[in-house]
């Protein structure tokens, strides 16, 4: 008969017995039943009767796994019979490799008595899921996972929990231990996920475990990616609240303490963004500015409302803002544009915009002007004539051409 151990004399690892594991978890059927009813006694003269407490798998054909003496004790939250299991001989390096680990299985019901008794016993940290461990909001269990080897920023979700999450006991530890480069690049990363998310509990949260609003960071869809902290490919949570127009973000994200700010109008989402920017200060060259609202107000998509890219324009003309210099390779692409915005007022309006020479240099102008495209649509819209765009053309064209191959291939 193989040798009993009494968890009450022998509580410590290692266990000085070893069992031969079941070929099927079917043979322990009964076993499991007593498990989860909690009858310790039963148990132990399964024990005393030498009978197999694992086994080697617990699949069946056709039909549903039978789980685990260990897990079910785990569930029922019976830490006795985990002993007793542990003690007598029972391998954690035979459960079977599911997701949800035997540790998984204890953090998920906060059975926090048999996660020591499993890690006292030997059970691998390592295996352990991310979430199960911040979700305990145990700053003690959180630390002692981390120092065990567990890295949370190598879980691709754990920067995308802490943009919204509002679990205060994390960001204390985090505020703690943010001298460890991989949690400050999550904490980083994070605020720039809370940003574009409009998540405003959790982006002042991260603030305060000292995220740094100003630092380049990739998201974190492409953290961990080749080439992800590559300078194109990294923006700063105060940009991203520019682009994205989170205006009320920008006093916590100190924006007016940003280095290049007087770059960041020409990035901005809308006219109130572009204005509180204006505020805080004006650019020195307006050119940038201008030409991005050109762009939003004749994309090369069907534009959303036109009023607020109007908005911003006229309040450029106010603000003494005038469109300077255009690179060469940008002028066809701008005059394309404005071929193909279908809006005739918001053409005429902008042309007449671009006409006054207190918004745009006259020879800007004459060259945006002088082909004899923009010609025939100028005098089309003026005598209110319909025109058609390039993109309408091309589109109606290939619509046309498929409308043809479907006759001479119908039957």
């Amino acid at each position: 008969m193989t040798k009993f151990v009494d968890p009450r004399s022998n509580p410590e690892p290692p266990a000085r017995v070893s069992r031969e594991p079941a070929v099927n978890g079917e043979e322990l059927r009964e076993l499991v039943q007593l498990c989860a009813a909690g009858r310790v006694y039963d148990v132990e003269r399964w024990i005393q009767a030498g009978k197999p407490l694992q086994a080697i798998t617990y699949k069946r054909p056709g039909k549903a796994s039978v789980l685990s003496p260990l897990r079910t004790a785990i569930r029922k939250k019976h830490g006795d019979l985990v002993l007793l299991l542990l003690c007598n001989g029972y391998r954690l390096d035979l459960e079977a490799k599911d997701w949800n680990s035997v540790l998984d299985e204890a953090l998920n019901i906060r059975a926090f008595d048999i996660v020591d008794l499993l890690l006292q016993w030997g059970a691998d940290p390592n295996r352990v899921q991310t979430c199960n461990v911040i979700d305990t909001y145990k700053t003690d269990l959180i630390d002692r996972f981390w120092r065990a080897g567990v890295d949370y920023t190598a879980d691709a979700e754990f920067v995308l929990s802490l943009a919204h999450t509002v679990n205060k006991p994390l960001y204390g530890w985090l505020r703690r231990n943010r001298s460890d480069q991989r949690l400050q690049d999550a904490l980083d990363v994070a605020l720039l996920e809370a940003v574009m998310d409009d998540e405003e509990l959790p982006a002042n949260l991260l603030l305060w475990a000292g995220a740094d609003p100003h630092r380049r960071v990739p998201t974190a869809r492409e953290l961990g990616r080749p080439g992800s902290w590559d300078p194109d490919s990294v923006s700063s949570s105060a940009e991203t609240a520019i682009t994205f127009g989170r205006s009320r973000f920008f006093d916590v994200l100190r924006i007016e303490a940003m280095p290049d700010l007087e770059a960041q109008a020409a990035h901005a989402h809308d006219s109130g963004t572009l204005k509180k920017l204006v505020a805080l200060r004006p650019p020195a060259d307006w050119s940038p500015v201008i030409l991005a609202f050109i762009r939003q107000l004749c994309p090369p998509w069907e534009p959303r409302s036109s009023w607020d890219a109007r908005d911003a324009l006229e309040f450029i003309g106010s603000s003494g803002g005038r469109l300077t210099t255009v690179p060469s390779n940008e002028m066809r692409y701008v005059r394309r544009g404005l071929l193909d915005l279908r809006n005739a007022d918001d053409f005429l309006w902008l042309l007449r915009w671009l006409k006054n020479a207190k918004h745009c240099e006259p020879a800007i102008h004459e060259e945006l002007t002088r082909t004899t495209s923009m010609h025939k649509k100028i005098e089309a819209l003026n005598a209110g004539a319909r025109y058609l765009t390039p993109h309408q053309k091309m589109s109606r064209a290939a619509e046309h051409r498929r409308r043809a191959a479907e006759r001479r291939t119908s039957p």
